[in-house]
């Protein structure tokens, strides 16, 4: 695992540091920031095996307690690398990878453990997480719910996508727990793995829930982006 304070700068300035970009305006401090790196690229034991081959799964992100914030830059999981590799590329569902994974392999555990660690470290309550960003959408299912959100027709492959179409720059296209678009956009694997993120620990963010998600591009690069915004429980807030 890797904490890369040298890159702080240059990852969150770049994606959403600029002044027409989304931490200016939610007054969120970019050097405040730590990208983290952890990637399963050595053996490992878990409850079948004490000797288990590299998944080679990798989750990249930037963890900024002050700011409230994490953004998920480049994450895939050891079960979607392991579900590739020759020996096992038969098996269809995640229980059948289970001998071949670590026992906590989830994003929204590993994206937990770091933020409470990073809380610790500074002082601070995970419950005072505010943002979950997730930068440059890839998958495709996503990727088209945001589109149909936005208006557009989905795409029929995955491409290394731009949002030229988007017409969303930040601000972007913000939706309340009421709307359809934010119903879909839960459903989609990025919003269910927020949901985890809050569900799985209840006891450490009792009162976090999401009241609002945005759709975004930023003007220098146009990438897909999602915001999740998350606050204290009241009226017109997703009940999770």
């Amino acid at each position: 695992m890797v904490n890369s304070p040298a890159a702080r700068e240059e990852y969150s300035q770049y994606w959403y540091g600029k002044k027409d970009g989304p931490y200016n305006s939610l007054h969120i401090e970019p050097s405040a920031g730590s990208r983290i790196v952890a990637e399963q690229n050595i053996p490992f034991e878990n409850c079948h095996s004490d000797n288990v081959k590299e998944t080679g799964g990798k989750y990249d992100n930037v963890y900024n307690v002050v700011g409230k914030t994490i953004v998920g830059t480049y994450n895939y999981s050891p079960a979607l690398y392991a579900s590739r590799t020759q020996e096992i590329v038969q098996h269809k569902k995640v229980s059948d990878l289970a001998p071949y994974i670590p026992d906590v392999y989830k994003l929204s555990d590993v994206q937990f453990v770091l933020w409470a660690d990073q809380c610790r470290q500074q002082g601070a309550q995970p419950n005072v997480l505010r943002y979950v960003f997730k930068h440059d959408v890839v998958t495709l299912v996503t990727k088209n719910i945001m589109r149909i959100a936005a208006g557009l027709e989905p795409e029929l492959e995955e491409k290394q996508g731009q949002g030229e179409d988007l017409s969303a720059v930040w601000p972007g296209l913000q939706f309340s727990p009421d709307s359809q678009q934010f119903k879909a956009l839960m459903g989609t694997p990025h919003g269910k793995g927020v949901a985890y993120l809050i569900l799985q620990h209840r006891n450490e963010m009792p009162t976090k829930n999401i009241e609002s998600i945005t759709v975004f591009t930023t003007s220098y690069d146009l990438e897909y982006n999602l915001l999740f915004t998350l606050t204290e429980q009241q009226r017109n807030v997703h009940p999770l």
